[in-house]
């Protein structure tokens, strides 16, 4: 029986595994219940000073197993067969790359197959939890149009050996993108598995240090001022504060200190997790810029190097928070046609492009970002500009006197340019805000209208692009400016 061109396809291929240590990193809690328990043991034993150490330690396990309940007898075969399954899963899920596409094959009684095509990949990340950090892993994500949701992850793969695949895939990308042959060789059909690849071509380790010396470090952020920007963070001010106030109407109204202080850890953990989350992810926080693109390199416990896909920013949108006017910081966030609006950590820090920027680290970031796709670095220098309020009044078209009613502290900020690529809206006084939008990336246009918006003139003007952090909406504008607006678009 002759094969199908789908088997023939999938024969011609070479595929390989994720690094034999992967399944590991998915038991870490399983380890760290068992070492806890033997190293207490051992501890014990150690400061009891009578008779064989060896003897006593494992006459100490024995009785821990022999006198603990049946749950915890069944703690081991559990943990074999966990071991188990989960090797199991590893050793029968596969990845290739081929001419056209990423494949992924698992299962044994139920076979799945995943495909990627090279056209549609927009970035490819290197992620480093902690775990996997310790054992010198990495993962590889290779990221579609589609949305995070749809990413092909190879958990995971030694951590020089994932920088090579990533560098030879992003070159099978290009080529296939663009239809055109490297200039290194002559094409080829698939990419051998990377640890062989490795192996066999000792001068992989150059390349990827040639690949790195490539690289130009646009920004990095100082662990100062990183630290400074979180203690800074209204939000964590509000939360202390209102920690104080509720321990103390509990300690005026009970006289009991202690309760008052217990009833309000949970409160008081909160704010510690934010500090701590943005500390992690803001840590080592760099830019750099490369013939592959810009890439952000960041984390403490979790690395990661993310790609961004500049020729896929739909939004942009520039804040500077109170407490930070002062010290001339600012925070950009991005819509990426992709990541969608999920509420989950990891998404929330994808769409940061620049954590704490001064305005000289924007105008190095923000003109590579518009330069391949919009070649119109010349427009981003309004940007302060407008930010600021210091462009000329022909230029910018502020809100009208009459929302005030409905904005009473922000109507002198609020307001929009219109410039040949860009759509740029202000707004907000406590954080204020700068959101830019470029023309070609909007897909519709909503104007609404309330009932008391029409008595004062007003209408609010909601652009609609792809899903993301950035809400891009001009509100409380003049009506007859809103309708032209609609018009153009």
């Amino acid at each position: 029986m002759s094969e199908t061109p789908a088997e023939e396809k999938e024969t011609s291929l070479n595929w390989w595994r994720a690094h034999p240590l992967s399944p590991l990193t998915q038991m870490w809690v399983i380890f760290a219940v068992i070492a806890w328990n033997v190293g207490t043991s051992v501890y014990q034993e150690w400061n009891n000073g009578e008779g064989d150490f060896i003897a006593r330690v494992g006459e100490s396990l024995w009785q821990i197993i022999a006198e603990s309940s049946f749950f915890f007898k069944l703690a081991i075969p559990l943990f074999l067969l966990a071991l188990v399954l989960t090797y199991w899963g590893w050793f029968v899920t596969f990845f290739a790359v081929g001419s056209d596409a990423v494949y992924r094959r698992s299962g044994l009684l139920t076979k799945k197959y995943r495909t990627v095509n090279l056209e549609r990949i927009q970035s490819i990340d290197i992620v480093r939890p902690f775990l996997p950090r310790l054992l010198g892993l990495s993962q590889v994500t290779v990221d579609v149009a589609d949305g995070t949701d749809s990413a092909l992850k190879i958990e995971y793969l030694k951590h020089s050996v994932a920088n090579e695949f990533r560098s030879s895939l992003l070159r099978k990308v290009r080529e296939a993108k663009s239809g055109e042959e490297l200039e290194t060789g002559a094409h080829t059909d698939t990419v051998s598995d990377p640890a062989i690849t490795r192996a066999a071509d000792p001068s992989a380790e150059e390349t990827e240090s040639a690949t790195t010396t490539e690289e130009r470090q646009l920004t990095r952020l100082p662990m100062g001022r990183l630290a400074m920007s979180i203690l800074l963070n209204l939000k964590i001010w509000l939360i202390l504060l209102f920690t104080v106030v509720s321990v103390g109407a509990l300690v005026w109204a009970s006289d009991n200190i202690w309760g008052a202080i217990v009833g309000n850890l949970a409160i008081v953990l909160m704010a510690a997790t934010t500090a701590w989350n943005e500390f992690n992810q803001g840590f080592n926080f760099r830019i750099f810029h490369s013939s592959e693109g810009l890439k952000i390199r960041k984390g403490l416990t979790n690395s990661t190097t993310q790609s961004v896909p500049t020729g896929r920013i739909q939004a942009l949108e520039i804040k500077q928070p109170l407490l930070w006017k002062r010290l001339g910081w600012f925070t950009i966030t991005m819509n990426v046609a992709g990541y969608g609006l999920e509420l989950k950590e990891e998404s929330l820090h994808r769409s940061n492009l620049m954590l704490v920027a001064t305005e000289e680290e924007i105008k190095k970031v923000l003109p590579l970002v518009v330069a391949q796709r919009w070649n119109a670095q010349r427009e981003v220098e309004t940007f302060p500009r407008v930010f600021s309020g210091s462009i000329p009044d022909d230029g910018f078209t502020p809100a009208p006197a009459s929302s005030r009613w409905f904005d009473p502290l922000t109507y002198r900020r609020n307001g929009y340019l219109l410039t040949p690529t860009f759509l740029l809206i202000r707004r907000g006084l406590l954080t204020r805000r700068l959101t830019v939008v470029p023309h070609d990336c909007i897909q519709s246009v909503e104007l609404s209208c309330g009932p008391l918006q029409r008595k004062t003139g007003l209408a609010t003007l909601k652009l609609h692009s792809v899903a993301g952090q950035v809400t891009p909406q001009a509100k409380n504008i003049d009506r007859d400016n809103a309708k032209k607006l609609l018009a153009l678009y």
